[in-house]
């Protein structure tokens, strides 16, 4: 499966899924668009990821409440 990416429409293949309540969701990354994290109370730069629903909404896969 390809998608473009919602920040700067390179086009993106499926790099993995994640389930949620059962449900299976695409999930893509983009090297391009670099984004800050925090972890252990330390800083580093990954790349954006996302997972995409049925109707084509992105959502970011790790977040609590799943939306984005």
């Amino acid at each position: 499966m390809k998608t473009p990416c919602p920040r700067c429409k390179r086009t993106l293949e499926q790099c993995g899924e994640v389930v949620v309540e059962g449900e299976s969701f695409a999930v893509f990354q983009c090297d391009d668009c670099i984004e800050p994290m925090q972890f252990g109370g330390e800083s580093f730069d990954a790349a954006y990821t996302f997972a995409l629903r049925p109707d084509g909404t992105t959502f970011d896969p790790s977040a609590d409440d799943l939306t984005e």
